[in-house]
């Protein structure tokens, strides 16, 4: 923020609260921001690092915050290199206190005496997309920090830019709000894809296990893929103690990555990619090749890290071509493709836009809680990152049709959900990754 931009009046926009508009879902879309929601613009090119924000929007839910704001540019919020500065969000609380969000220190502190580093779940923080981009959207509670419905605070931004003034938000009542996303089939002629990245071999681990076999019995899919399963052995020895179903399992594993279904499946031997792949008969006959993958972790948008998910994206990408020259049969020329698994996209979206050349298309799925599309919060202390979407699921809709979808999330579930499902609600802790689920028909 420059001092000429404190003469444009007409570029800062204040509304009431009661101009907040619907609550929106935080996936990472931004489609269910209306207009009404805005309480800021800024000027454009103000900035003193490379975040530079022109437009905020706000709403609140009982006690819960949802932002919508820009950052200029394509940049990755939570990492990135050192020269761009950092973004902070700055909440005044009641009571003199302030809450202070670092998104490139990834903290969360309070200004108390002395001084408190907020863990994320206490403030129910996600923020997305997880991959690099020009807009972000959060959701954050204050309730454990006191705030009632009625409250008001004050919010602004600092670091690489800020508001003209600070922006006036006033906690209006909670409105019920019911997720549309179950574990239901819609049709028992659906094909129903469930994965899980198990955390360093949790199938296995005499901890873990227990609440990954209620999960694994909970999905009722067609088709498991699984991610760190680094032992083989390992895995073939969980994976039969593992699925409910007393039918025998096929199974292939490679990289880590495993498939298991008890449909007929042929294991598909794909070059240099960092997954395990099968081609599944169907009644027909017809063919689904899925794919279970696990891409390179960490880093941000051109980074090394970043480039080389990028190459894996290609592999895909060059191996369905192969798929469609009949290089794998011509059986499966027309087959319809499943890419699902850990896409650890932290860095660029562009492994998402290399499948797209292929024909696929990302699904955003819902957690059954409220709709948020996050699917990796941290398990271990040491972490700092606020929740994610890592685990994501690209097909080909073509060939596929899309019928019901969720992120199983069971601290978050209802006690009667629990019950109907025969979990317990520590079950998906069992992993820092949650299941994913994805049903599908058969394009006619």
């Amino acid at each position: 923020m420059n001092i000429q931009s404190v003469c444009v009046a007409s570029l800062v926009v204040w509304l009431s609260p009661a101009a907040y508009g619907e609550i929106p879902t935080i996936d990472g879309l931004f489609t269910d921001w209306s207009d009404q929601s805005v309480v800021a613009n800024d000027a454009q090119g103000d900035a003193s690092g490379a975040f530079d924000i022109t437009k905020v929007a706000a709403t609140t839910n009982g006690t819960e915050l949802y932002l919508h704001f820009d950052t200029g540019s394509e940049l990755n919020i939570q990492s990135g290199d050192e020269t761009e500065g950092t973004l902070r969000l700055v909440i005044d609380l009641p009571h003199a206190r302030q809450l202070t969000i670092d998104f490139r220190a990834k903290t969360a502190t309070l200004n108390t005496e002395p001084v408190q580093m907020l863990p994320w779940s206490r403030l129910g923080f996600v923020c997305l997309p997880t991959y690099a981009s020009d807009r972000y959207e959060l959701r954050l509670n204050l309730e454990n920090l006191g705030l009632q419905e009625g409250d008001a605070i004050k919010l602004n931004f600092a670091g690489s830019d800020g508001l003209e003034q600070d922006v006036p938000v006033v906690f209006k009542k909670a409105q019920p709000r019911q997720s549309q996303a179950t574990l239901t089939r819609n049709s028992t002629a659906d094909i129903r894809i469930a994965n899980l990245n198990t955390l360093h071999q949790g199938l296995s681990d005499a901890g873990r296990s227990a609440s990954i076999k209620r999960l694994i019995a909970a999905a009722q899919a067609d088709v498991f893929c699984f991610q760190e399963e680094w032992d083989e052995v390992k895995f073939r020895e969980a994976v039969a103690l593992a699925m409910p179903s007393e039918e025998q399992v096929n199974l292939h594993w490679f990289a880590g990555c495993g498939v298991v279904t008890s449909l007929p499946a042929e294991p598909l031997a794909m070059n240099h990619v960092p997954g395990a792949a099968v081609a599944l008969t169907l009644p027909g006959p017809k063919y689904l090749v899925v794919v279970a993958l696990h891409l390179k972790c960490c880093g941000f948008a051109g980074s090394e890290a970043d480039r080389t998910r990028v190459h894996q994206a290609q592999r895909f990408v060059n191996e369905i071509r192969r798929l469609r020259n009949g290089e794998f049969g011509e059986h499966l020329r027309e087959a319809a493709v499943v890419i699902i698994g850990d896409y650890n996209l932290v860095g660029s979206r562009k492994p998402l836009d290399t499948l797209k050349t292929a024909g696929l298309t990302d699904w955003v799925l819902p957690g059954m809680a409220d709709d948020a599309a996050y699917t990796w919060r941290r398990t271990r202390q040491e972490d700092p990152f606020w929740p994610g979407r890592l685990d994501i699921v690209c097909y080909d809709p073509t060939r596929l049709k899309q019928t019901n979808g969720c992120i199983v999330d069971t601290s978050r579930m209802s006690e009667q959900t629990l019950w109907d499902l025969r979990l317990f609600s520590h079950d998906s802790w069992a992993s820092d990754h949650l299941l994913i689920v994805a049903d599908f028909q058969l394009a006619e």
